[in-house]
Parts: C-alpha cells; sequence; structure tokens
C-alpha cells in the first residue's frame, strides 16, 4: 500500500533537512542545487542593491562570494565586483564583514574589486577595501595592471594620493600612464613618491612618453622630467 505524503509536510521535510544541512556544515556542504539557487539569489539582491536581501541570505548560509553566470563581460563576477563596480558602499560593506574575499578576481579580463574601485576613482570603496585587506599591489596577470596604475591612466589626483599614502608600490608603468595621459598633477605626486624620470616604460623613455602626450600638458611634462 502506497502511503501519500500530504505536499505541506513533504515542504516542511525538505526545509528541515535543508536547516539540518546549514546547521552542521558550510554553504559548500549544500546540496550542489540548493547551493545555486542561493548562490543566484545573492547576485540578484546585489544587482538591486537590495541589502535587507543580502544580509538575509548570507545569515542562512548563502555563499558569500557568490559568482554571477552570465555571458557578458561580467561573468563570473563575484558578489563584491559586482557591488564596487556599481559603486554600493553599504552592500560592499556588508559582504566585506561577513568574510567575502576582497581579492577574488572575475570576469574575462581577471578584474578585482581594488582595481575596479580605482579605475572609478572611488576612494570611499578603496579606503573600505584596504581595511579589509585587499592587495594593495594586486596585479591583473594578463598586462600587470593594479590599482595604482589604473589610477594614474584615469588622472584620479585623490586615489593616487591614497594608494601611495597606504604604501603602494610605485612603478615605472605608473609614470607612464600618468604622463601618456597627460594628468601633470598626477605625475609631480608620483616624482615626490621617488618615481624616476630615467625609468623606461613599454621600451620607451618617459621624455619619449612625454613627447607623444596630449599637446596642452606636453612642455609642462618635459619640463617636470628635466628636473
Amino acid at each position: 500500500m502506497i502511503v501519500q505524503v500530504p505536499v505541506g509536510l513533504r515542504i516542511l521535510v525538505f526545509v528541515a533537512a535543508c536547516v539540518c544541512v546549514c546547521a552542521c556544515g558550510g554553504a559548500d556542504e549544500l546540496p550542489p542545487s540548493i547551493f545555486k539557487d542561493l548562490n543566484d539569489k545573492v547576485i540578484v539582491a546585489v544587482k538591486a542593491n537590495d541589502v535587507e536581501a543580502v544580509k538575509a541570505l548570507l545569515q542562512n548560509r548563502a555563499p558569500v562570494d557568490a559568482r554571477g553566470s552570465g555571458d557578458g563581460a561580467d561573468e563570473g563576477y563575484t558578489a563584491l565586483l559586482y557591488a564596487i563596480e556599481r559603486r554600493y558602499l553599504p552592500l560592499a560593506r556588508l559582504l566585506l564583514q561577513s568574510g567575502a574575499d576582497p581579492n577574488l578576481p572575475g570576469g574575462h579580463q581577471n578584474v578585482f574589486p581594488l582595481l575596479t574601485a580605482a579605475g572609478a576613482g572611488e576612494r570611499d570603496l578603496i579606503a573600505l577595501l584596504l581595511d579589509y585587506r585587499a592587495n594593495i599591489n594586486q596585479k591583473r596577470p594578463d598586462d600587470g595592471m593594479d590599482a595604482l596604475a589604473a589610477a594614474c591612466l584615469q588622472g584620479h589626483l585623490t586615489i593616487v594620493d591614497l594608494l601611495v599614502a597606504r604604501n603602494a608600490v610605485v612603478e615605472p608603468q605608473d609614470l607612464g600612464y600618468a604622463i601618456g595621459g597627460g594628468h601633470t598633477p598626477v605625475v609631480e605626486r608620483l616624482l615626490k613618491a621617488g618615481a624616476k624620470p630615467a625609468w623606461t616604460f613599454g621600451g620607451r623613455t618617459m621624455t619619449q612618453i612625454a613627447r607623444e602626450s596630449p599637446r596642452a600638458t606636453r612642455e609642462e611634462m618635459l619640463a617636470l622630467l628635466r628636473q
């Protein structure tokens, strides 16, 4: 004889089993289907900037380093990367407080949180990431781009100031990007921080890069390098 179990009872048994699994181990011990469901819900909530929903999901053992599964450039982005890219400061803080890894890369270009925040000129996000031990000198594997280089490329002087003050290593690429972009104040700051006019970058001297920089600042660049 087959005993029909009421639907409501089956749901209660399923939920109880999930709670038992969560109580006995981490989210990575959940059945794959449940883990994926929680993972996807975190990403949806982060994209919606729904702090309370993310908090509730994390309290129920959803993965704090959940990853997106889209087909675009952001495929494989972590929840933290989405929050940083969209400049959701409170949400980024919640994820970091909950144990998110500040150094995990994602996407086809292997971007990482500090690089993204530096390129966008987001000082508060950078300070937050550094407070949670983001690697200030972390580099993208394919081109060696790091947070300071991104800030120099975009001419974000306040970000360069912050990163140099927090002991970011000043390298030839930083000076080369700043000169090539015609960012005179950034070049001045880098030289004060120990950058050398005699450095080369990409097989060219800094003077050669300056001669190819924007016309409006070219003479200023050359004068700074002569000093």
